[in-house]
């Protein structure tokens, strides 16, 4: 009994054998790197650091913007925040994605603390695109004082899009 093979053998991306004969099996052959199982999620930091004051008792607030060129999909999103503000259950904050999606991370807890400076890991991003520019929205709800953003840093792990 002889088998003869006419054409190339296709690599199976996840039987751990070199099926196309070419020295590498699954995901180390180049045929199988844009299947979703064998993709690397990167990660991708982003800082601005242009401190702004946050005006006292304006529903509008002040807005922040973190510019991702970086594309794929968000598996998972952390945002660090600084702010400086001697009542921060005066505050708001809010994030919102290249897509519109807006997330309240803040809403005026009523701690009595100083200052905001935390890091949220809000999943409401999860799945989204990750490319655009993200707006930090920062308000301060109550009269009596001001307050500053002096930084916030996004980092994201991306799946790069296959």
């Amino acid at each position: 009994l002889s088998f003869t093979t006419t054409g190339d053998i296709p690599e199976v991306c996840d039987d751990n054998i070199d099926n196309d004969g070419n020295g590498d099996t699954d995901c180390a052959d180049a045929a199988c790197a844009n299947e979703a199982h064998c993709l690397t999620a990167q990660t991708v930091t982003q800082t601005n650091n242009t401190a702004v004051t946050i005006p006292d008792d304006t529903p509008a607030g002040i807005t922040s913007t973190i510019q991702i060129a970086d594309a794929g999909t968000i598996s998972s999103l952390s945002l660090a925040l600084n702010i400086s503000h001697t009542f921060r259950p005066d505050l708001i904050v809010k994030l919102t994605s290249p897509t519109g999606t807006e997330v309240t991370l803040f809403n005026q807890e009523m701690d009595g603390e100083l200052n905001l400076i935390r890091t949220f890991t809000p999943p409401d991003f999860n799945g989204e695109a990750s490319a655009g520019t993200w707006t930090l929205t920062v308000i301060d709800g109550a009269g009596g004082d001001e307050g500053t953003l002096n930084e916030w840093t996004l980092e994201m792990e991306i799946m790069p899009t296959p």
